[in-house]
């Protein structure tokens, strides 16, 4: 044990690098950094608004419907889209399962004729045995 200890305080110590700050404190000192907003800038009666600030424009009552019609015919197309591609795909469905049923019907009446030939088959063997056999 000793000697492990003695090996291991021999080594040379390994200085890891200072960590840089987070990246938080580097935003954080960035907005300090920053000139502060004059506190009387915002309020009414102080003058100019800030250049950042812009006054919304008045939007007139034609602009607003014609917005509004076109946002309707929007919808109305989207709801038109969506219904067309309901109908194509319960067709589509619909073709499936009509093909899913010919297939079925199709091998049930194949079953049936073989069936119906075995049958066949067999009455000739019994009749020709019967003949042969004098029953």
């Amino acid at each position: 044990m000793d000697d492990t200890l003695s090996f291991l305080n021999s080594l040379p110590t390994i200085h890891k690098p200072e960590p840089k700050r987070s990246v938080l404190n580097e935003h954080l000192a960035f907005l300090d950094s920053l000139p502060k907003a004059d506190s009387s800038a915002g309020k009414a009666g102080a003058g100019q608004a800030p250049a950042s600030v812009k006054k919304k424009k008045k939007v007139s009552r034609k602009v607003k419907k014609k917005n509004q019609a076109q946002l309707m015919r929007e919808e109305k197309n989207r709801r038109e889209k969506e219904r067309a591609e309901a109908k194509r795909r319960d067709m589509e469905r619909r073709r499936l399962e009509a093909e899913e049923r010919r297939k079925k019907q199709a091998e049930k009446d194949e079953q049936t004729r073989r069936q119906l030939e075995r049958l066949e088959k067999q009455k000739k063997k019994k009749s020709f045995f019967g003949k042969f056999l004098g029953v």
